[in-house]
């Protein structure tokens, strides 16, 4: 036999799990080749060393290992549960701000009023302008009080001749 298949075979060899006569092969072959023998010693000893530090037998290794994996499991999941709750504290007040500033932009769009502004300036000379105002732009109208109309007149008379002066409240 050469070097190679007794290499191939010296486990079994140790083991005792060759037929007879590739035992015994081998055994000449180890009697004949030092660097075989050397090879074999070092193997065994190895073996015998592994042998030595085997670990016993432990009948509750599996369900250790079993708990284990499962409380890993759970922290697991008690972290992504906490992530999910992050992500909702976080996700929640931005939802508002947005609805909120849309609601602000939506609010401003139907304050502008629904007309045209270009009408509303034409209409500023007569003293109902503000009525005008309000018919062409709101929807319900926005009627004005008598008195509302009447300030209105004096500062839109102030307005339009600055050299008047109207002080009737004073």
């Amino acid at each position: 036999m050469k070097c190679k298949e007794i290499h191939t075979r010296l486990i079994d060899y140790m083991d005792g799990e060759l037929s007879r006569d590739e035992q015994e092969r081998v055994q000449k072959h180890l009697q004949g080749c030092p660097d075989c023998r050397e090879m074999y010693q070092e193997m065994a000893a190895s073996w015998n060393q592994a042998r030595e530090d085997r670990i016993s037998y432990q009948p509750f290794y599996y369900t250790r290992l079993q708990a284990k994996m499962e409380r890993q499991a759970e922290r697991y999941s008690q972290h992504a549960l906490r992530r999910a709750r992050t992500f909702r504290m976080l996700l929640q007040p931005a939802l508002f701000f947005v609805v909120l500033g849309l609601g602000i932009f939506i609010g401003i769009q139907l304050g502008k009023g629904l007309g045209n502004t270009s009408t509303v300036a034409a209409q500023t000379q007569s003293p109902d302008y503000i009525e005008a105002y309000a018919e062409d732009q709101y929807w319900n109208g926005l009627k004005l009080e008598p008195i509302e109309q009447e300030y209105f007149a004096v500062d839109s008379a102030a307005v339009s001749d600055p050299s008047q002066k109207t002080n009737r409240y004073e």
